[in-house]
């Protein structure tokens, strides 16, 4: 399923506005990891349907909701709930990689509900997958 683009000037809304968890895949044209993940992710959200939103961003589009968001790196999954960031996924890896990390999120409909606490603070997890 392609991937929605979305730009800084409408993210807050729509990320605010989905009733489901959404994923929004940070990329850049110029990035190998991105050009990689980006064909998982349209797997995943073929699979996952309307148990979640699927949106990319590009990252030297993106100025402003890199500060706010902290997306310090292209390649960067950000999850969120209610436009609340719950995990935060990096680099690229394989699609059962990216299902298992993402399924528990499928039912979080609220931040704090089941959402793990990180150093970013406590709404936001990072997940660093291995790379093979």
């Amino acid at each position: 399923m392609p991937l929605t683009t979305v730009t800084e000037h409408e993210l807050d809304d729509t990320l605010t506005a989905s009733p489901v968890p959404v994923v929004l895949h940070v990329y850049a044209d110029w990035c190998g990891p991105c050009k990689d993940l980006k064909p998982i992710v349209e797997e995943v959200s073929a699979e996952l349907g309307d148990r979640l939103r699927v949106l990319e961003l590009d990252y030297n589009q993106a100025e402003q909701a890199r500060r706010k968001y902290a997306l310090d790196a292209v390649a960067t999954l950000l999850v969120t709930v209610g436009g609340v960031p719950v995990a935060r996924i990096l680099g690229a890896m394989e699609k059962d990689e990216l299902l298992a990390q993402l399924r528990p999120l499928l039912s979080v409909r609220s931040v704090g509900e089941g959402t793990p606490a990180s150093p970013r603070g406590p709404e936001v997890a990072d997940t660093k997958p291995v790379l093979r």
